[in-house]
């Protein structure tokens, strides 16, 4: 018989790191190196991805900061370039500046050289001031108005007036002014009446007034409007015909309607033409308040010059002519202040 004697229970296989004992547990000695080597590989190659990752973002960081000191200087330049600009801009103003302000002096001072020469004029009698009157008169007048309690009792009656036949002047003429441009045929048949109202005098009209509708501020206004109304309408009308038809051939070309014409082109297109009436109306107001005046009132400026009129206080009329020129120099600046508004915002 033979029998076989198992001289070692273990089994070392050393050239391939293998160990085999008797409970059949296997070690992968060398699998666990490789396995310990390519994770300590792909370690290392994530860190170099990683490194190069923040080395390619620094370096976009730095480029990014490059640029940004590119943008600093570069707009440093423009701004040097637009303070260059603005000093040349600034020297301009200031000269703009320095000759309205001498106009405004000039202007001031050519109205104080007057009213003084008026005074010495009739102080030594060169001049009668009991028909010319004088400005220390007509100051003394003003404060006796005042104290009678009448003086803006009378500013008061004629600058409504002015201002309700001013507005209503204005608006209706352009109202119709649009209508006569929205239909061709209205506007050949109303030509030749429209022609022989603005060249009617006015002042015919105000007894008709007067019978029609009555002695009254209603007369007066109508007389206003009488006035301003014909000729706010032939020019606006003719504001509106003046604008380049093909502009409105552009709108229409793209599918607008008439009246989308008139607000997106004629009409921001005539603002100048419409600030223009205004303007005209302004004067035209007052003639027609004071003629209103002259013809049926019980208060207003215009009555104080008649009133002064048929007794002889010629300071009386003068006063109210000085009064009546200032009130309307105010009212034609806050047309000017409307312009400025509707040319800032427009930018007409």
């Amino acid at each position: 018989m033979f029998r076989f004697h198992k001289s070692r229970n273990n089994v070392n296989y050393n050239d391939n790191n293998i160990s085999c004992d008797d409970s059949n547990n296997i070690s992968y000695n060398g699998i666990n190196d490789n396995l310990k080597a390519n994770s300590s590989k792909a370690g290392n190659s994530k860190l170099n991805d990683t490194s190069a990752h923040n080395s390619k973002n620094g370096n976009s960081k730095a480029d990014n900061s490059e640029k940004s000191k590119l943008k600093l200087k570069s707009l440093k330049a423009e701004n040097s370039k637009t303070e260059e600009i603005s000093k040349e801009r600034a020297e301009f103003l200031n000269c703009i500046r320095r000759k309205t302000i001498m106009i405004k002096f000039t202007q001031i001072f050519l109205l104080l050289m007057s009213f003084s020469l008026w005074e010495i004029l009739a102080t030594y009698k060169i001049i009668d001031p009991f028909i010319t009157s004088q400005p220390s008169r007509i100051i003394n007048t003003i404060v006796t108005l005042y104290k009678e309690g009448v003086l803006f009792r009378h500013i008061f009656v004629t600058c409504v007036e002015t201002i309700i036949g001013f507005t209503l002047g204005t608006l209706l003429g352009t109202l119709i002014a649009i209508i006569l441009w929205w239909s061709e045929f209205i506007s050949k048949v109303s030509e030749p009446y429209l022609v022989v109202l603005n060249s009617l005098p006015k002042i015919a009209l105000g007894p008709v007034f007067i019978v029609w509708i009555g002695a009254g501020p209603a007369a007066i206004i109508a007389m206003t409007l009488a006035i301003s109304l014909i000729v706010t309408i032939l020019e606006v009308l003719n504001g509106f015909m003046a604008i380049d038809k093909d502009k409105a051939k552009l709108v229409q070309a793209f599918g607008g309607t008439k009246l989308q014409v008139m607000t997106k082109v004629i009409l921001p297109a005539s603002l100048p033409t419409i600030i223009n009436a205004l303007k005209v109306n302004v004067g035209l107001s007052w003639v027609g308040v004071i003629v209103g005046e002259f013809l049926v009132s019980k208060a207003g400026l215009g009555y104080l010059i008649v009133y002064g009129g048929q007794v002889f206080k010629l300071d009386l009329v003068m006063t109210s002519v000085m009064i009546l020129s200032v009130a309307a120099a105010l009212m034609y600046q806050g047309v000017v202040y409307l312009e400025k508004l509707l040319i800032k915002r427009y930018e007409v």
